[in-house]
């Protein structure tokens, strides 16, 4: 349990720049894989937790950045695979 909070507490602290994409991917991605496990399950299946993945996460890193737009205008298909 106290791994879980430790993702989920740094993948919050984290904001939008390039240097942060893996780190909140790999996050979010053990977050997911954990979630699937029975014993943990409940934690996840709360109201407010998909809310709040949606709030402090995803949407504070819909952005696009400086750096994206200018690797989608000079390479598309290195954005389109990055992405």
């Amino acid at each position: 349990m106290e791994a879980i909070s430790t993702v989920w507490k740094l993948l919050v602290a984290t904001d939008h720049r390039i240097r942060f994409d893996s780190l909140v991917n790999s996050a979010l991605g053990f977050l997911s894989a954990v979630s699937e496990k029975d014993r943990y399950m409940d934690m996840f299946n709360q109201p407010n937790v998909l809310e709040a993945i949606c709030r402090d996460v995803i949407i504070k890193n819909l952005m696009l950045r400086r750096e994206d737009l200018e690797q989608f205008q000079d390479e598309p298909f290195d954005y389109l695979k990055r992405d």
